[in-house]
């Protein structure tokens, strides 16, 4: 499977993003989570939330292959997680 999904159509991708953003803020979900989606017509339809996908580097995980194909590398990956958990925690003090 490519990942990202081919998109035929560029309208799609910006509804993808809008779509994920938004359920991601109504989920309350905190530093990262994997969306499953699927185009129904012109309407983006979220099939499944991963609150916390694998991060293994065997090359199962979905979410490592997302992040490689935006051209980020396991380590920069790694570290934002973990810094968007310290700036969480600091505001939470």
């Amino acid at each position: 499977m490519p990942c990202p999904a081919p998109i035929d159509r560029p309208d799609w991708r910006a509804r993808l993003e809008t779509v994920a953003v938004a359920a991601y803020r109504a989920l309350g979900l905190r530093d990262y989570a994997r969306f499953d989606m699927r185009m129904l017509g012109d309407e983006p339809q979220i099939l499944y939330v991963n609150v916390n996908p694998d991060l293994l580097t065997d090359g199962r995980s979905v979410f490592v292959a997302a992040a490689k194909a935006l051209g980020i590398g396991y380590g920069r990956m790694a570290s934002k997680i973990i810094e968007f958990a310290a700036v969480r925690m600091h505001h939470a003090m």
